[in-house]
Parts: structure tokens; C-alpha cells; sequence
């Protein structure tokens, strides 16, 4: 329970939140309109592209894996709803 509580605390930051939201949606709107498993293909590529576009640009924020493991915990609780 408490490494749960942890996850939560750590999502509660603004970023972190919309990567989970974004991907949990995309999973979740294609999965049912489409398949899950398109809706999981269209969610990892929003995932590691946003992140290679962030590493790459002039602007960019660089390449953030607790983005990534926002962006997974999302895909899981879309594909779990499904």
C-alpha cells in the first residue's frame, strides 16, 4: 500500500499527470474504437515520440523516463479498463 501511495504522490506533479491522462486516453479512445492493440501501438508512439522530440530540439527538455514510466503507467491502466 505504501509504494502506491508513493506513485500517487509522485504523479500529482502537473507533467507526470498529463503523460498518465494522454496515454491512458489514447489507449482507451482507440482501443474502443479500433482495437487495444492499436490503441497500445498509438500509445507508445506518442510516448517515445514526445520524448525523442524533447532529446533532440533546441527546446526541447531532454529524454525523461519518469515521463516514460508515466506515459507506461497509463497504457497499463488503459488496457486494463479495456
Amino acid at each position: 500500500m505504501e509504494i502506491i501511495k508513493k506513485i500517487i504522490q509522485w504523479m500529482k506533479s502537473n507533467d507526470k499527470f498529463a503523460h498518465f491522462i494522454c496515454n491512458f486516453l489514447i489507449v482507451v479512445i482507440l482501443g474502443i474504437i479500433f482495437s487495444p492493440v492499436i490503441g497500445l501501438a498509438a500509445a507508445l508512439v506518442a510516448s517515445f515520440s514526445k520524448e525523442t522530440y524533447d532529446e533532440f530540439t533546441e527546446d526541447g527538455s531532454g529524454w525523461d523516463w519518469k515521463d516514460v514510466l508515466a506515459d507506461a503507467i497509463g497504457i497499463m491502466a488503459g488496457l486494463a479498463i479495456l
